[in-house]
């Protein structure tokens, strides 16, 4: 056994999603949003016409492998002079992939070829790429709903916080990064209103950027994602960004239950 992934289409993933998202009982809402991001690509959009992967150039997505370095002979057991084979692995050089067409076309290597992957996924994300990644993968979908809660401060129709249970979040984790900031203030003189001012106008920005990033219309794919900006004075700021690490286990537990005939790779994936 080979341990490679068993084929899961971009179609079948987007709809697997959809599906979860829609259920009767309301367990899946909170992945709308993502299943709203992957409805274009859902078997049920493209029943009858085959999914062809986009070839425009995009800075998103890097990945590191493992590979076989050396055989040692470990001893195992002394008196009877018995030894066992033990393989070290070393990360390879890193794979760029400038298109989903390239990525589409990469083989996930097997487990004897590299038991694990290193996935980096850079800035603003498209549908496609989402499900590309996910599919290929077959990476939790908790993960990509992390990464889409891009709250908008006038929207009040979804204020609840997404359920923390160890069983669905336990592989995601979140590091929140906050960047501070200067300039050299042309004026220092900067009254209190003004200030008010300056403040409510970044607000007013920062909020038309998070309506774009929510719409998702036209995604630029790789650019650096702002979850948040303060102004402090005339002089300092501050920008809020995030990274989301996930590690997918190689092993599926299923009600307590191990499953092994869907083995899944060892792959961290870090989205930021």
């Amino acid at each position: 056994m080979t341990g490679r992934l068993a084929a899961v289409t971009i179609q079948s993933y987007s709809q697997a999603v959809r599906n979860f998202a829609w259920v009767s009982t309301g367990a899946g809402v909170n992945h709308e949003r993502l299943a709203e991001i992957l409805s274009k690509f859902a078997l049920e959009s493209n029943y009858l016409s085959p999914y062809r992967p986009s070839e425009t150039i995009e800075s998103f997505l890097s990945i590191y492998r493992f590979k076989s370095k050396t055989l040692q002979h470990i001893s195992t057991d002394v008196a009877q002079n018995s030894n066992t084979l033990r393989r070290d692995w070393v990360l390879d050089v890193r794979t760029d992939f400038p298109t989903c067409k390239t990525f589409y076309e990469f083989k996930v290597p097997s487990r004897r070829e590299s038991p694990g992957q290193l996935l980096f996924l850079r800035g603003q994300w498209s549908g496609e790429w989402i499900g590309l990644v996910g599919s290929k993968f077959q990476v939790d979908p908790e993960f990509f709903c992390e990464f889409l809660k891009f709250e908008n401060a006038s929207d009040r129709t979804n204020n609840f916080s997404i359920p923390k249970f160890a069983a669905a979040s336990w592989n995601v984790m979140k590091i929140p990064l906050m960047t501070i900031g200067s300039y050299d203030a042309l004026n220092t003189s900067i009254g209190k209103n003004e200030m008010k001012g300056i403040r409510q106008e970044c607000a007013k920005q920062m909020e038309r950027y998070r309506c774009e990033i929510n719409r998702n219309d036209s995604p630029r794919v790789g650019n650096s994602v702002v979850r948040n900006y303060h102004v402090f004075d005339s002089t300092h700021f501050a920008v809020e960004q995030a990274i989301w690490i996930c590690l997918q286990p190689a092993k599926i537990v299923l009600d307590g239950r191990v499953s092994t005939e869907r083995p899944m790779p060892r792959v961290w994936l870090i989205l930021f």
